[in-house]
């Protein structure tokens, strides 16, 4: 199960865990990649984080994807192998 509001939660059934904050703004989106099994999150910040579904810890993360500019949308390609971000300035970035 996964939710995500200003925090991004993964909650196996069988095991309980202990929620933190995981973004400081709004997150805009939450991408599942089952090539690598991970969770990529983001907000409007520009921070994205990418998780591991198994263990749900941030296995790395980038800042401010789009310097001064909000970020508002992210999607994967077709092969799942690269994340595209859009910002409010209307640039996409790979």
């Amino acid at each position: 199960l996964v939710m995500c509001s200003n925090t991004l939660n993964v909650l196996p059934m069988s095991v309980k865990v202990e929620t933190n904050r995981t973004h400081a703004a709004a997150i805009i989106g939450a991408l599942y990649n089952e090539v690598f099994c991970q969770i990529v999150s983001g907000d409007c910040q520009g921070t994205v984080r990418v998780w591991d579904v198994r263990s749900g810890h941030m296995e790395f993360e980038f800042r401010r994807a789009h310097g001064d500019h909000k970020m508002t949308c992210m999607s994967f390609d077709v092969s799942k192998r690269r994340l595209y971000t859009g910002a409010e300035d209307g640039e996409v970035r790979l």
